[in-house]
């Protein structure tokens, strides 16, 4: 999975089809945002539309209502239970109901001792009038009496029972006529209103009693609302509309509003599936998602194979010019024609970087031959020099050897006979033959240093600095030198030469020391990890040893420290100190040998502090 998440990130073929599918990002916000916004207008229209269907259907209801009130007083004005004839009744009040008000229940006609005159054959009729609330309400009243919406405890059908008082002539209540009205007339509303498929009608009282109920009535009549229905809000709500699960556990949007007159007792809801309201607007969202998907995977497809030949076959060709001058083959060119485009600047860019590289290797291969011409040249002159130090070294040491035998010769032979001003001639001629000697000696160590070969081992500097007080243990009992020597570092360097350099640091100590003071002299050593010491073209990353020689002796001024490390540069006459000028230009010599550096810290009379750093051999930048 990584190396695939890898490939991806790093495919430029996979980076055109990543931004074909951000290009296709707006559209499919812009497709989502109007769904929303589609399914916004859509659940108004919705809610909308069933509030209007319910008050259509609570009108009808009052319609139905005041027909039938109509309908009640002229039967009553038509019937005296007196001395009407009732004979033909029943047929009369069977072909009302079957060929206009198929929605009754019941027609009755009876007296005021609860006797039935007159009824259809098959009416839904109470067992005992005597015992109908509504019946006996009906008795003495002057008008239109309507019960209350219950549920029949006959046929078990949500009815409401609606009556008249009847009047002979002589304006005597002799009777009362009644007519029930079955709550499914709602049933047939629904289907003449054409609502949409899985939609409910219910009509249910105060207490959650279903009176009437579209679809499957004999299902639903009778029975209690659910607990936790949206019916139970349509009860505190009363009227309006809300979103939620009816009965049957199907969620709709829902329309309600109590049925007039019922004083706020019975309830009218429509309730709409959300899948039926939504469905269009959800299927124009899928189509446009799939046109959407359609043009994406088109595109994709077709930045697929033409970004291969647009994009991909110029970055490939790109790709090998610059391996092959990765490579060092600087001949190579694009050589290829882009008109005015952008791979047109970065094919001329990259063949000019070519022809450049072409230049400066040319370039460089004629300073190299230089270099190394000059450096043949260089070390052909080193041997010339090295050859005439030798050869100088020799011929001036043979006089010098003379001067020296034959002065002592002199001396020894004459000396009783020569005056004070012969003896300080021939003192003066073996002095300066002695110290032409040290010359020569100190310059031809000085130049065997520019040539040797270091050999680079494991030196332990504690070792080195114990052979070197041996060596110049005469001169330290001489001077009474307290030297003090602490824990030094194992470095990697030419042992013979760190010996010259302790040798000859030590020996300056020595030499330039008050005379009035005892001498004191100090070694220590300090190793710094990781901290990065730069030495010409070199760089330690690894960290540096610090060698310290610190003295109590005459010091110096640093405005000198630019003469000190020169060859045969004194600051102090020779009858005063002794000395070549070369111990510290040797010194130089081999901290440099070694890709160390060397610096010092001194004022006149307080002493001088001379500090030595070595890299620990971990170099960049060239050889370590």
């Amino acid at each position: 999975m990584k190396k695939i998440w890898r490939f991806i990130k790093t495919s430029l073929r996979f980076r055109v089809v990543f931004l074909v599918l951000l290009a296709a990002l707006p559209a499919l916000s812009i497709i989502l945002y109007t769904g929303l916004q589609q399914r916004e207008g859509v659940l108004k229209d919705a809610r909308d539309n069933a509030l209007q269907l319910v008050r259509f259907a609570a009108q009808r209801h009052e319609v139905v209502i005041e027909d039938t009130r109509v309908f009640l007083v002229a039967l009553s004005h038509s019937m005296d239970p007196s001395d009407a004839n009732f004979d033909g009744c029943g047929h009369l009040f069977t072909h009302l109901k079957q060929v206009h008000f198929p929605f009754y229940s019941a027609f009755y006609v009876a007296d005021l001792e609860g006797n039935i005159l007159c009824t259809m054959p098959d009416g839904d009729l109470p067992e005992d009038l005597l015992g109908c609330h509504h019946y006996l309400s009906l008795i003495g009243a002057r008008d239109f009496v309507i019960s209350e919406y219950h549920i029949c405890r006959n046929t078990g059908k949500g009815v409401i029972s609606m009556g008249f008082p009847v009047y002979n002539n002589s304006d005597e209540q002799v009777g009362v006529i009644n007519i029930s009205i079955d709550l499914k007339w709602f049933n047939d509303f629904a289907q003449q209103a054409d609502i949409p498929p899985k939609s409910s009608l219910t009509i249910f009282d105060k207490n959650g009693t279903i009176l009437a109920h579209f679809p499957n009535p004999d299902y639903w009549v009778g029975k209690s609302i659910l607990e936790g229905s949206v019916e139970e809000n349509i009860l505190q709500l009363k009227n309006g509309t809300l979103s939620g699960y009816g009965a049957d556990h199907v969620e709709r949007l829902y329309a309600f509003m109590p049925l007039s007159g019922s004083e706020d007792s019975v309830f009218i809801s429509l309730g709409i599936p959300v899948d039926y309201a939504f469905s269009e607007v959800n299927r124009t969202l899928v189509r446009n998602l799939i046109l959407v998907g359609f043009v994406t995977i088109l595109l994709l497809v077709s930045a697929w194979f033409l970004g291969d030949w647009v994009v991909m076959r110029p970055i490939k060709l790109l790709v090998d010019t610059t391996q092959k001058l990765a490579a060092g083959d600087l001949s190579v060119r694009v050589a290829h024609d882009y008109d005015s485009s952008e791979f047109a600047v970065l094919v001329h860019s990259i063949d000019e970087m070519a022809e450049a590289l072409s230049q400066r290797e040319t370039e460089r291969e004629a300073s190299a031959s230089a270099i190394q011409a000059y450096a043949e040249e260089l070390e052909r002159s080193n041997r010339d020099l090295l050859d005439f130090a030798n050869i100088a070294s020799h011929d001036l040491q043979e006089p010098l050897r003379k001067i020296a035998t034959f002065s002592d010769m002199l001396q020894i032979r004459y000396g009783d006979s020569l005056d004070g001003r012969a003896k300080d001639y021939i003192d003066r001629i073996q002095a300066s033959a002695k110290r032409m000697q040290s010359f020569i000696i100190a310059l031809l160590a000085y130049s065997r240093l520019s040539t040797q070969v270091k050999l680079k081992e494991i030196v332990d500097l504690n070792d080195v600095a114990r052979n070197v007080l041996s060596d110049l243990d005469m001169q330290i009992e001489q001077t009474e030198a307290e030297i003090k020597v602490s824990e030094l570092p194992l470095v990697k360097a030419d042992p013979v030469q760190m010996h010259q350099l302790f040798l000859n640091m030590i020996n300056n100590s020595l030499k330039f020391r008050k005379p009035e003071s005892p001498v004191k002299i100090e070694v220590r050593g300090k190793t710094v990890v990781g901290a990065a010491f730069e030495h010409m073209d070199h760089t330690f990353e690894a960290g540096y040893f610090e060698i310290i020689f610190s003295d109590n002796g005459i010091g110096f001024d640093e405005k000198y420290l630019d003469r000190i490390y020169q060859p045969f540069q004194r600051l102090h006459r020779f009858d005063k100190y002794e000395g070549t000028g070369m111990g510290l230009a040797i010194c130089r010599k081999i901290i440099e040998r070694h890709d160390g550096e060397i610096e010092a810290h001194s004022s006149p009379g307080e002493g001088a502090t001379f500090v030595v750093r070595l890299p620990i051999i971990n170099s960049t930048g060239g050889e370590a």
